[in-house]
């Protein structure tokens, strides 16, 4: 079975997330790979199925992740034209 893969459109990324990311010593890439590959990580079951539901019917896609402590947020826009990283809370 091959991996579905979304396309990002273009990626922008909140100067706080950019800043903790670099502080974590944490590419921003390997958030985006998981995310672009359907690895939506830390959402709950019902926001899984609406990620699914967009996969198909189109729809936006996001998924959650936490690394030591701090969460961020990734969004595709429904048109798949952009796709931006933030902190939770932003």
């Amino acid at each position: 079975m091959t991996a579905i893969k979304i396309s990002l459109g273009k990626v922008s990324i909140t100067h706080q997330a950019n800043q903790a990311l670099a502080n974590l010593n944490h590419p921003f890439s390997n958030l985006l790979d998981r995310h672009a590959l359907c690895d939506w990580s830390e959402i709950d079951e019902e926001d899984i199925e609406a990620n699914r539901d967009a996969l198909t019917n189109g729809g936006v896609l996001f998924s959650a992740y936490t690394i030591q402590s701090i969460r961020f947020w990734i969004i595709t826009q429904e048109d798949k034209s952009s796709t931006t990283i933030f902190l939770a809370g932003e």
